[in-house]
């Protein structure tokens, strides 16, 4: 074995290749890594004695995607290709809508298939709980243009302060079958009420979706942070 000491090394075309020769490894301060690389979205482990490997990750563990922030946005679409085997959680934070009650907006999102992708805008179905104030109340299937998240703006007419927030689940979109997600938002009002809302719906078509995305049924989300983590539904 031959061993080289210096005090820096340069690569001239700007990227720096170790590559062993036949069947050795490259070793670096004591940790010898993988001859070849892993599969997608596996992660590396180390198994104590200074040998990295590259393992699949456990099921459970909530594993960031992605986050978009929403600028006068009519559309909110990730770019994450949607893969099976996997739960999508999508949070939203701080969200300000363009619209008010009286229009009768919804924030809900849509799922698409192939690598276009083309999304559903038709045939969903939700069940809706809220309570405002004083107030409760129940809806069903007030829109079918996708899986309904928010009761029309919790957030009122984009004013000042008058913001949401929330969290959607779906269960494993990648799957060949029905869509399902299950949801909360909670979100305040000018008039000092604040809303709280339980909601869960479904695409009704069975599908391998590819593509996620979250928009408003009117105007535009003025302001908000929407982020996309997903979880292994299987060791």
């Amino acid at each position: 074995m031959s061993t080289i000491v210096t005090d820096a090394v340069t690569a001239l075309s700007g990227n720096l290749a170790l590559l062993p020769e036949g069947s050795g490894v490259v070793t670096i301060d004591g940790l010898t890594y993988p001859a070849a690389d892993g599969s997608a979205s596996q992660l590396m482990q180390t198994n104590g004695s200074g040998v990295l490997s590259f393992v699949d990750a456990p099921a459970g563990g909530l594993e960031f995607v992605e986050t978009i922030a929403a600028s006068t946005s009519s559309t909110i679409t990730f770019t994450h290709t949607v893969v099976a085997g996997y739960d999508y959680i999508i949070t939203a934070r701080d969200v300000n809508n363009s619209q008010d009650l009286a229009t009768s907006t919804v924030t809900k999102i849509q799922v698409a298939t192939g690598g276009g992708p083309t999304f559903q805008t038709a045939d969903y179905t939700h069940q809706l709980a809220y309570a405002q104030g004083t107030t409760v109340a129940a809806l069903r299937d007030m829109h079918t243009t996708g899986i309904v998240w928010s009761a029309d703006n919790p957030g009122g007419a984009g004013g000042v302060g008058e913001l949401w927030s929330g969290e959607m689940t779906l269960f494993n979109p990648g799957a060949n079958e029905i869509t399902d997600g299950v949801g909360f938002w909670f979100g305040d009002r000018s008039n000092d009420l604040v809303s709280l809302s339980m909601c869960g719906g479904r695409s009704n078509v069975a599908e391998v979706v590819t593509a996620l995305r979250v928009l408003n049924g009117a105007g535009t989300i003025l302001t908000g942070q929407f982020t996309l983590f997903r979880r292994k539904t299987t060791a």
